[in-house]
């Protein structure tokens, strides 16, 4: 019986999905065509991305065997802010992005995502921000100009006041216990350059949602937590990479899922699994 359960979970949830990306993208194509002309485009995609995380979050609001528990009150976010988290599972923006709603954040993802049908045509509607990897460096080259153009688009999502959402390890972690991956700089410089606000948060469980390795979803509980803003422009770029590394790791030893560590050496990072810093 139990070997059932998450092949009924994994049908549930990927109808659920379907359906959810279905109803976002009709609703998305329609602001689209009646706006397209007479609205700004920051506007009409920040519409699409109202739409695609409020349909988002039904994958988690009606799904019985998932649970979100949400375990801090949010800070005001003035919207030039940079939301930070530790990354476990493709499982992890439905349940930061429920969490977060009705804040509004563009995530950065890789670029084939955005070619799935209705899923992908949703994130580009709502103005999501890929980044093109080529099949050098063991799958983690990047295309010619990606990056640059990733960092400069979100520098100006940034300056008209559209928090963006980043990973900073780049990859999911393996183990939630273990420390965290080490951190890419890209996100960091440029909240140093722009003096942006850094909203730290921490997401534990969601390795059980959806395994890093496994084709079929599980029943989980899931916790997000989230930290003070951190000004940017108060740091170095070591001491700011060091100053949000910790307080994501306090963050998420302090889930009730997570065992008792030794906190010092769970801030050392990990080495990251992709052979290059792509942001």
């Amino acid at each position: 019986i139990m070997s059932v359960v998450p092949v009924i979970v994994t049908v549930y949830t990927v109808t659920l999905m379907l359906l959810s990306w279905f109803v976002s993208f009709i609703l998305e194509s329609i602001v689209t065509i009646l706006t397209y002309f007479i609205v700004h485009p920051v506007t009409r995609r920040r519409i699409c991305g109202q739409i695609f995380r409020g349909c988002s979050s039904i994958l988690i609001r009606l799904n019985p065997f998932w649970k979100l528990k949400v375990l801090t009150k949010w800070p005001k976010c003035t919207g030039n802010t940079i939301f930070m988290a530790n990354h476990l599972s493709n499982a992890d923006p439905w349940f930061l992005c429920t969490a977060l709603f009705p804040w509004e954040t563009k995530w950065i993802a890789k670029g084939s995502l955005f070619k799935i049908p209705l899923g992908g045509w949703c994130m580009a509607m709502a103005g999501d921000i890929p980044v093109k990897f080529t099949k050098e460096k063991q799958g983690w080259g990047t295309e010619k100009g990606s990056v640059g153009k990733m960092m400069a688009v979100s520098a100006s999502l940034l300056k008209n006041k559209q928090p963006v959402f980043v990973f900073p390890e780049g990859v999911r972690a393996k183990d939630q216990t273990k420390p965290l991956l080490e951190f890419k700089d890209g996100f960091f410089q440029l909240a140093i350059q722009e003096k942006l606000e850094i909203i730290p948060m921490a997401v534990t469980g969601t390795g059980k949602a959806w395994p890093r390795d496994g084709a079929l979803f599980g029943c989980a509980t899931v916790y997000v937590s989230c930290g003070e803003p951190i000004k940017a422009g108060d740091y170095n770029l070591a001491e700011l990479k060091d100053k949000v590394r910790t307080v994501i790791t306090l963050l998420k030893c302090s889930h009730p899922d997570m065992p008792k560590l030794d906190l010092l050496s769970c801030i050392n990072p990990e080495p990251s699994d992709s052979p290059d810093k792509v942001c």
